[in-house]
């Protein structure tokens, strides 16, 4: 057999392999998708926010992060300066605060209504500091959140995800006459919490490593 029919024979199988295992890809992703929209809806919603709050930072002044600071940790200035333990109980308080708004609107008839527009106002005080911090400061800006800021954030992020999506079944099941199992939820509540409890220790850890290798001078 001639070597340039030996090299097409190769190249098809190699195709057809990975047309193969582009199709299970995808048929998984699919898969995913069917088992949990909610969380993928979400996860959609924060994601805007998250881009919403990145563009407006670019065009915000370093003063609205100071006043958001005790809803979404924004303040860069605060985290140079404070002590570990300030930065910890910061961190915590404020994810907290969107946990328990998460946890009494899932008591609520018309929470789940209200719960996607927490989690994008959530996602937008995210990508303020993101965007404030690159427009402002260019790659020594995204260099400090991305050591600094992200990685608790994301860990957070990921915990308010899912308690959005745990609070949405149970203010469903309300909404529909149906008996909530309570001690699924507070049992997975519990979790989330950890989640945040952990953010926050990688939210002082990240913060002690590398705070100190950037100084911000307007």
């Amino acid at each position: 057999m001639p070597l340039g029919s030996r090299t097409n024979i190769v190249l098809t199988k190699n195709e057809k392999r990975q047309k193969k295992a582009i199709g299970l890809k995808k048929r998984e992703m699919h898969s995913l998708l069917l088992r949990y929209p909610t969380l993928f809806l979400f996860s959609c919603v924060f994601l805007l926010g998250i881009a919403g709050g990145a563009v407006v930072g670019g065009f915000t002044k370093g003063i609205l992060l100071e006043k958001l600071d005790f809803l979404f940790h924004a303040s860069y200035l605060c985290r140079s300066t404070d002590a570990c333990s300030t930065i910890f109980i910061s961190s915590f308080a404020s994810s907290f605060v969107f946990a328990l708004a998460f946890l009494l609107m899932a008591l609520s008839v018309w929470g789940f209504l209200c719960i996607p527009i927490l989690l994008f106002f959530r996602g937008f005080g995210a990508g303020l500091t993101g965007g404030y911090l690159y427009i402002t400061f260019g790659w020594k800006g995204f260099f400090y959140h991305f050591l600094t800021i992200l990685p608790g954030a994301c860990l957070c992020g990921i915990a308010l995800l899912l308690a959005a999506k745990e609070s949405w079944k149970i203010s469903h099941c309300i909404r529909m006459q149906k008996q909530p199992d309570y001690t699924l939820f507070f049992n997975r509540f519990g979790i989330v919490l950890c989640l945040l409890f952990l953010s926050a220790l990688l939210d002082m850890g990240t913060n002690f490593c590398f705070a100190g290798l950037f100084s911000f001078d307007i």
